[in-house]
Formats: C-alpha cells, structure tokens, sequence
C-alpha cells in the first residue's frame, strides 16, 4: 500500500509522464509554424538505493540530477530543489521521489527480435511490413516497459526494422533505443534460409542477404549496410534443433567466407555478431575475428580460453531453455533428445565461461521467448552461477561495450544518457526484483506505464 504522501503524487507523476510523452512526440512531427520545446524537464531523483557503476557498489539515499536528457550530476543525501549546487538549471525541476526504491541504469538486449512472435503464430509469408511494424511497436513499449532502454535486434528480413528503430529514435512512438542488423547473413539454404519450396516466404531482403563464396559474402555485407545495418548478424552453424547446429556439426560457412564478412564489416565500421551453437562452427566464429558468439550452446575449454583472449563476447540466450523444458510429446524424438542435451549442458558451460572471464552481455531472444520478460535472462544467469550484480553488470555496462555505447549508456555517470529504471526491492539481494518496475526513464523522459506508481512532485527554481 502506498503512502498518503506517495499517493498525492500520483497525479503529479501522470502529468510529468504525458509531457515527456508530448515531447517525445515533438521530436518526430513535421515542421510547422509552431516551434515545439523539445527539451525534456530536468529531473531531481531521491533514489534510496542508486546504482551508478554496476561495478561499483551502491550509493545509499542519494539525488541524481537530469537536464536535457543526460546525468548531470550524482549527490550524497535527498538535495532540496533550491539547493545552491542546482542553480545552473533553468526552469522548473521535477523532484521523483524514489527514497523507497533502488535506482539503477536502463537494462540492455543485446539479442531482440522485435518483429517477431515468440509464440510461433506469425508466418512471415502471410504479413505486410505494415503489419510487421505494429507488431514491432507493441513490443518495443513492452521491451521499454520491462525496463530495458537499449537492444540490438538480430534478424529481421522486412525492412519494416529499419522504420520502426528510425521512428523510436525520432520520438513518434515509444520504444527503446534500437541497434539493428537488418537480415541475418546465410549461406544459400542455411539457417536462415531454410524457406524450402514455398515461394511465398522469399523476399528480395531475404535473397539479397545469402551469399555463396568470399566475394558475394563482401557483396552481402555491403548490402546489409546499405539497408542501414547497424551490425552484421550471420549464422556460422545451424539452429540449436537442427542437425547444423548439432555438437559436432560442421559450420555452414567456410573460413574463407566468415573472415571475408568479418573484415568486411570492420572496414565499414560495423561489428559482427555468429549465431553458433555448434563447437567447430563456434571455434571457426572466434577465429574469423566475430565481436560476439550468440547462443554458444556447446562450447568447449579450447574455445572458451579463446574467447576469454581475444575478448570476444557470449550472449547466451539462456531463456531459450524456457521454451525447451516446454517441449510436448509430440515433438519429434530427435528434437526432444537434443532439448534434453541443451539443457543438461548449459548450464555447465555457460558456468565455466562465466568463471574463465569471457565477457559476457545479456540476451533474452526476446521473439523466441514472450517481448517485456527480459529479465528472465538475469534469472537465468544467476541460476547458473553468476551474481546478481555480476549479472546486472552483463545487462548494463556489458552490453554496452559489446555495441560500442559504453560513452553513452550503461551507467549514470555525468554526461551519459539518462536511462534508469526503478523498482521495488534490491536486485542486488535477488535479481528478480527487477520485475517490480516502478518507473522508467529514457534519456531524461519519464515512460508512460500501465501501472506507475512513481513519486514526484514539481517545484519553480
């Protein structure tokens, strides 16, 4: 139950939170003779517990200042609005009572489809990109409404992606900020182009995105990247179901391909990210130079210290294993004895990657698993062993290095994005606190919830 006090600020938390709505809204409407005030209202936060280093330890009762979308500063003790050291911030401060919750940085993805159905009833051949975009949307404000303020979407044929990250950065629709690989990167009849003989699932994105030898691997890239990939998404080995991705399967590339994709991007700037679960194809990935391994489902010591040298990242998509333990007797043996073998293994070497210092980012294959669960990642990863700040460090300033956005977001340093999420609770003592959202905030702009229970009041400076 909540306080009179919090209660009566209920009404003031609604008007801050339609305004940040209106001028997210703003940033992305034509122009006109009306010249729309673009700049978010600065915020004070009175956090009881705030998190600014998820590799530092958390400061107690502390206020953490907002001004145009950004930290500004970071104070010991609820400051007052008139307090002295705020008298560089015009216009009137919006004070969020947080003194009950832990504040922390907006949580990242680092492996999203958000164009995607995790129940499985979307069929890609039967939707337009129209409709691909409204089911993108909704699962963009769900994704921010879990607290997650930053994704990198990994597959995505329809260019409906490329509007849909374009429109949230704009401000016309919420949504968190988005990094896209466009379509995934396939040999011809691979992973992901396994459309067999029905017509209707090719697409001119789709073919564009296969390539067969290191020279129209090259062509394959560039073509992503003129799409407007953000990163380049290839599938070094099959699906964790099927015979490529098996243990022991050979990679679908060949050597001379991947390293062709590999420097390709790097040239352009852009990083690589292997879907690869088997251990030749996931050995052949960290060689070519790929910046992470997606999945890793069978990783082996050799690999590991590998991986733990030259820096390479593992997203492991652990809530995967949701929908294996799910599994119904009517799938086919096969698929229910590889089920079976990725659950026992896991957990074991995800363990053993963790404790060898692979860096490590969370994934959720939100599209695979239900959109707005992502922090069943987190859950995940302490069951296998990691901490619980060990594994918020992984959703925070893990995945942003792994996309290169360690100067922007990831923690509440001065200067960097104001993206935060409140809960109820400490997810440092259990992890899964972090589904008790109260509010969140991105880059400065409170986030319209269903149900937000966030404190504030306003005050003229």
């Amino acid at each position: 139950m909540f306080k009179p006090r919090q209660l009566r600020a209920l009404k003031a938390l609604a008007v801050l939170a339609l305004a940040g709505a209106r001028t997210a809204l703003a940033a992305g409407l034509a122009s006109s003779d009306i010249e729309p005030d673009t700049s978010p209202p600065p915020l004070l936060v009175h956090a009881g517990k705030l998190l600014v280093d998820p590799a530092a330890a958390p400061l107690s009762e502390a206020s953490l200042l907002v001004a145009d979308g950004s930290v500004v500063a970071v104070h010991k003790g609820f400051l007052d609005p008139g307090d002295s050291r705020l008298k560089g911030i015009a216009g009137t401060i919006q004070v969020v009572d947080l003194r009950e919750q832990s504040v922390l940085p907006g949580l990242i993805d680092a492996h999203v489809h958000l164009l995607s159905d995790f129940q499985g009833k979307q069929r890609a051949y039967e939707m337009t990109a129209a409709e691909f975009a409204l089911a993108g949307a909704a699962n963009a404000r769900a994704t921010l409404q879990a607290g997650v303020t930053t994704v990198r979407d990994l597959g995505a044929d329809s260019a409906a992606i490329f509007y849909l990250r374009d429109a949230i950065a704009a401000g016309r629709i919420p949504g968190p900020r988005v990094l896209s690989a466009g379509a995934s990167l396939s040999i011809t009849g691979g992973h992901s182009d396994d459309v067999g003989p029905n017509q209707g699932l090719w697409s001119p994105d789709n073919v564009a995105s296969r390539c067969d030898g290191a020279t129209d691997c090259r062509r394959a890239v560039r073509h992503q990247i003129k799409r407007g990939a953000d990163v380049i998404k290839i599938t070094a080995t099959g699906g964790g179901g099927k015979p490529q991705g098996g243990p022991d399967a050979d990679p679908e590339f060949t050597m001379d391909e991947m390293s062709e994709i590999v420097s390709t991007a790097h040239r352009m700037e852009r990083k690589v990210a292997a879907h690869a679960h088997g251990t030749k194809g996931i050995e052949m990935a960290v060689a070519a130079g790929v910046d992470s391994i997606e999945h890793g489902t069978f990783l082996d010591s050799g690999v590991i210290r590998a991986m733990s040298k030259r820096g390479v990242y593992l997203v492991p998509t652990l809530s995967v294993r949701d929908n294996l333990s799910d599994l119904g007797e009517d799938e086919p043996e096969y698929i229910q004895k590889r089920a079976h073998l990725i659950l026992k293994t896991t957990p074991k070497v995800m363990r053993q990657a963790y404790e060898a210092g692979v860096p490590i980012a969370m994934g959720s294959d939100a599209g695979v698993v239900p959109h707005g669960e992502n922090v069943r990642e987190l859950e995940w990863m302490v069951e296998i062993g990691m901490s619980p700040k060990d594994a918020i460090f992984a959703a925070t300033v893990g995945g942003a290095r792994l996309l290169g956005l360690e100067d922007r977001v990831g923690r509440l340093k001065p200067g960097m994005a104001a993206d935060f999420v409140a809960v109820n609770g400490d997810p440092l003592d259990d992890v899964s606190n972090l589904r008790r959202v109260v509010m969140v905030v991105k880059a400065g702009i409170p986030v319209p919830l269903d149900r937000n229970p966030a404190l504030t009041k306003s005050t003229d400076h």
